[in-house]
């Protein structure tokens, strides 16, 4: 049973979902390690500063992204979730309740994490030990003037400036990180900048086989 105060918390968050987005990053600095057996406490970061994403992508567009150490200014870490693939029932702590904490420093917005004793808090300890849970991720809004879009090598570029919020950061074992969402502003803003769109891997197929057999067709009639 989720407490009534973080179930209110994942309600809103669900509430927000038009203007709530999500990021995964795969590094050495965000992988989850454990850092004290006794109290079963892994620490990971969920945000790196000053770090250019991969290719992320977002109704049919590609754009990269990277975040700025002033986008944290004046946000509070007061009320953080943690949880493991972002799945409510799979809490793992809470900045409220003590059993979370986080911080800023250099790197990014770091996270600990005292893992529940219960079959959830043994998966992910097990997990975090074997190094099956290779990123950390975590879930935010945007001001409307928080992020500056812009083209750069051809692709759409947004550089996130001020959060509205941060409200959740933790584990994941399944960083599907390139197809994302974004707000519906930002992606107005995306869209605006007229970036090429993707073609989907399927159509790709089905050109290069088309392009293949008229080069054929075209060699049988030169011979």
């Amino acid at each position: 049973m989720i407490p009534i105060q973080h179930h209110n918390k994942i309600l809103k968050m669900s509430q927000n979902q038009h203007s709530m987005e999500r990021r995964t990053s795969v590094s050495p600095e965000t992988r989850a390690r454990v850092t004290n057996e006794e109290t079963r406490t892994i620490r990971g970061y969920g945000i790196v500063f000053n770090k250019e994403s991969v290719d992320l992508r977002a109704n049919g567009r590609v754009f990269r992204e990277v975040i700025r150490p002033e986008a944290v200014l004046g946000i509070s870490m007061d009320n953080i979730l943690s949880m493991h693939n972002h799945r409510s029932e799979r809490l793992l702590g809470t900045t409220a309740s003590g059993t979370m904490r986080t911080g800023v420093d250099s790197v990014g917005v770091w996270y600990e994490v005292d893992l529940p004793n219960a079959p959830t808090g043994h998966d992910v300890l097990e997990s975090v030990r074997r190094g099956d849970t290779p990123g950390s991720s975590f879930q935010f809004d945007i001001r409307s003037d928080g992020d500056k879009w812009s083209m750069k090598d051809g692709k759409a570029f947004r550089e996130v400036m001020q959060f509205n919020g941060v409200y959740e950061m933790g584990p994941v074992s399944e960083p599907a990180y390139p197809d994302t969402s974004i707000s519906a502003r930002s992606l107005e803003a995306l869209e605006a900048l007229d970036a090429p769109e993707i073609v989907p891997e399927i159509e790709q197929e089905i050109n290069a086989d088309s392009d293949a057999e008229e080069a054929f067709q075209m060699l049988l009639l030169s011979i």
